[in-house]
């Protein structure tokens, strides 16, 4: 469901420069969430197949630039020219549902388990954003959509166990099979703008994936464990725009 209300001021052209800007100041974040995988769900479970059920709720009232600042305004026009700025109060909403499908074997002639997981997404984004000038002109657009967000699979996931540690090393990536789409929007002073459709779910690019962890456990029971991850994403170029995502590093 949309709906818009506006005063004098565009609210298609607000949006879009809105969208323009923020994807030229903050870019694009990565896939990996390093919030939702609980710690020890790094390393290769005992053989057998497996169902996991990952619920994932973010909210968020304010947008960052990558020194981590507040955007409160965007500024739209060409370098020397004449400019428009907008001021920004976004509110967003989201809900993830993953459902995760794991394998794992035992290669005994190597010692080590081998697995495999793939991770279909489901969302629900809900997107509430004041837009306006400094003279008070401005508009309200509320945004809510439901779909399929990109897929996870990891065809190689590789664990070894001893008495008190786990290794594990895996690959996997990101298809762009999600809800995303684009749209050319003219601007007052801009011009034609290509910019990402507010039901958009997914990210439009795909992403490569490498993973290690480790982990510790001070007594035989594993009752208690010590563990790190570290996650490197490769990002590939973004559909319908001229822009590749850096590379992230996390580290759990």
């Amino acid at each position: 469901m949309k709906h818009a209300r506006l005063n004098t001021f565009n609210l298609t052209v607000a949006a879009a420069a809105f969208a323009a800007a923020f994807s030229a100041q903050a870019g694009d974040i990565g896939h990996f969430d390093p919030g939702v995988m609980n710690i020890r769900d790094f390393v290769v479970p005992d053989p057998g197949f497996y169902g996991v059920l990952y619920n994932y709720f973010y909210q968020t009232d304010r947008i960052n630039d990558s020194q981590g600042n507040q955007i409160k305004s965007v500024t739209i026009g060409p370098s020397g020219g004449p400019s428009a700025t907008v001021n920004v109060d976004a509110k967003v909403n989201m809900y993830a549902l993953a459902p995760t499908f794991i394998w794992v074997t035992d290669l005994q002639s190597l010692g080590i388990k081998y697995g495999a997981m793939i991770t279909p997404a489901f969302q629900n984004a809900n997107l509430d954003a004041v837009l306006s000038t400094p003279t008070g002109r401005g508009g309200h657009i509320g945004n809510s959509s439901f779909g399929a967000g990109d897929l996870f699979a990891q065809p190689l996931w590789l664990g070894k166990t001893t008495g008190h540690w786990d290794f594990a090393l895996g690959y996997g990536f990101y298809a762009p099979v999600g809800q995303y789409a684009t749209e050319v929007v003219t601007l007052p002073v801009v011009g034609p703008v290509t910019t990402e459709d507010p039901d958009s779910l997914g990210y439009g690019f795909w992403t490569q994936q490498f993973q290690g962890a480790v982990t510790w456990y001070p007594s035989a029971e594993k009752g208690t464990a010590f563990a790190a991850a570290l996650t490197y994403e490769m990002n590939g170029q973004k559909q319908d725009f001229d822009l590749t995502p850096g590379d992230n590093l996390t580290l759990n």
